[in-house]
C-alpha cells in the first residue's frame, strides 16, 4: 500500500493485520416512509462515501523506532480538501487506487510504545468517490482524417462543415462501474467529442491554438482553458455548444469520435480513464 509517498504493508515498518472498507460502501437510500401504510416508497439507492481502515503494527525502521514513527506521522497527514491516490494491492484484483484523505490516525501510547519497540496503529481514510480504479490509461486521438462524414445524432444541433478532421478510438472499461474520464484537447477549432455508444456528445465553440489546451473533467462537469504558456486555467463553460451532454464511460467498450476544426486544423484529444470497480 502507498499514500502520499509513504509505503506500508508487507516488509514495511508499518505492517498490516487488517484492512476494512474495500468492499461495498454504505448505500445512501432515497426511500421515503409511507405516511398511512406499512413500509416505504422505493427511492434511488446510491453509494455513499467510502471509508477504509488500516490496522497494523509500527516497528523500528533501518534507523530507529522514533524515525519510523516520524515517517508515519508525515505520511498520514490531513490534506484539507485535496484527495491523493491511495494504492492497495488487492489479492484478487491486483493494484487498485482510490482518491482519499486521512480522516484519523490513532497511535496509542502503551507499554510497548514506551519501550520503543512497537506501536499499534490505526489509520482511517475517507474517499468521496466510492469507486476503486485499476491503472490509469491515456488514449490519444489524433483527428487526421479530413472531409469525413460522421453520423452524429440527428437532433444534435451542431453544424459540421466540409474539411473537418475526425478520428475514432475504442475505450474498454473492464471494471464493474461506469467512470468519468478527463479529456485534454489541443490545437482545435470547435472541437466535439462524441460517445457513439451512449449517443451523447459535448462540443465547444472555441478556437484552441498551438500551445493552448482545453481540459474537460466529466466528473465535476468543468472546462478549463489554458492559454499558450500559461499554467492557470480559465473557466470555458460559456463556450459550450448548445445541446451538449456530458457523458461517462459505461461498463464495456465505448466508441469515441473526435471532430476538430474546419480547413487545416487537425487537433488532438487525450482521454485519461481507468477501469472502475466496487468490490
Amino acid at each position: 500500500c502507498e499514500f502520499n509517498g509513504y509505503k506500508f504493508g508487507a516488509h514495511q515498518p508499518f505492517s498490516l493485520t487488517k484492512i476494512d472498507g474495500l468492499d461495498l460502501p454504505t448505500i445512501r437510500t432515497g426511500d421515503s416512509p409511507r405516511p398511512r401504510d406499512h413500509g416505504s416508497f422505493a427511492g434511488l439507492d446510491l453509494m455513499g462515501e467510502r471509508e477504509v481502515t488500516f490496522e497494523g503494527e509500527l516497528q523500528k525502521d533501518g534507523v530507529s523506532f522514533a524515525h519510523a514513527l516520524q515517517e508515519a506521522e508525515k505520511g498520514f497527514q490531513s490534506t484539507g480538501m485535496t484527495e491523493l491516490p491511495l494504492w492497495v494491492n488487492h489479492p484478487s484484483h491486483g493494484v487498485l487506487a482510490m482518491m482519499a484523505r486521512v480522516r484519523k490516525r490513532q497511535i496509542p501510547i502503551d507499554i510497548t510504545f514506551a519501550l520503543g519497540q512497537l506501536a499499534k496503529t490505526i489509520v482511517l481514510f475517507g474517499a468521496t468517490d466510492p469507486r476503486v480504479y485499476a491503472a490509469t490509461v491515456s488514449t490519444v486521438i489524433n483527428a487526421t482524417v479530413p472531409n469525413h462524414t460522421m453520423k452524429f445524432p440527428l437532433a444534435f444541433p451542431f453544424g459540421f462543415g466540409g474539411g473537418s478532421y475526425v478520428a475514432t478510438a475504442t475505450l474498454n472499461n473492464t471494471g464493474t462501474k461506469e467512470m468519468r474520464p478527463r479529456i485534454t484537447i489541443e490545437e482545435s477549432l470547435g472541437p466535439v467529442i462524441w460517445n457513439e455508444s451512449t449517443n451523447q456528445a459535448i462540443g465547444f465553440e472555441l478556437e484552441i491554438p498551438a500551445g493552448a489546451k482545453l481540459v474537460l473533467d466529466s466528473d465535476i462537469h468543468s472546462a478549463l482553458y489554458y492559454s499558450p504558456g500559461s499554467s492557470v486555467g480559465v473557466d470555458a463553460m460559456q463556450a459550450i455548444a448548445p445541446g451538449s451532454e456530458w457523458w461517462n464511460l459505461p461498463i464495456g467498450s465505448s466508441v469515441i469520435n473526435f471532430l476538430s476544426g474546419t480547413g487545416t486544423t487537425e487537433g488532438k484529444a487525450t482521454v485519461e480513464w481507468a477501469p472502475a470497480f466496487t468490490l
